[in-house]
């Protein structure tokens, strides 16, 4: 599957759109570009999705709790 059909845009001011398949979670940042984090939980990505603050749930749930590299 492409990555590009896994994507679901937010609305965040630091967030563009996140992705999620098997344990690999898929996060878009409007600066930074693209970055894969590996060994996400479904609830993670779940709570995340879902979470009203998109840019805190990452602070406190997903940076620096799981390996990272940058896409593009």
């Amino acid at each position: 599957m492409a990555l590009k059909s896994l994507m679901v845009p937010v609305r965040s001011a630091a967030l563009k759109s996140i992705g999620y398949d098997r344990g690999t979670l898929w996060v878009e940042f409007h600066k930074s570009g693209l970055y894969e984090y590996q060994d996400v939980p479904a609830t993670v990505y779940r709570d995340f999705r879902f979470d009203g603050s998109k840019g805190s749930f990452f602070d406190r749930h997903i940076r620096g709790r799981y390996k990272a590299r940058k896409i593009h």
